[in-house]
């Protein structure tokens, strides 16, 4: 998380094919619902603002799909040496983005 951005980083870490999800979660002054599963995620934001949401997969990857649309994923190695790809996206009061992998 970073507050002074407003921006919320998530990636999935779960190795089995089960999904994992988190509702009415109180982050960056917004309550959230999120949900991941090991080829994507859905944050809905139920807050009064503006979610920049930075939503990660393991790997190097050339396209995240966003709501159907694909967007060019930006990789990034973290500090030991395991690389992810993410997109930035803003989600807006009182919608649902799902991102999946193409």
């Amino acid at each position: 998380m970073d507050a002074p951005s407003n921006r919320l980083t998530t990636i999935y870490n779960n190795k089995s094919a089960n999904s994992s999800e988190l509702r009415n979660l109180d982050i960056l002054a917004s309550p959230i619902d999120l949900k991941h599963w090991p080829k994507g995620s859905t944050l809905t934001n139920n807050g009064k603002k503006t979610i920049n949401w930075r939503v990660s997969f393991h790997g190097r990857l050339s396209f995240i799909q966003v709501d159907g649309k694909k967007i060019r994923a930006i990789p990034q190695t973290g500090t030991m040496g395991n690389t992810c790809s993410y997109v930035d996206v803003k989600v807006l009061p009182g919608k649902t983005i799902m991102t999946i992998l193409p």
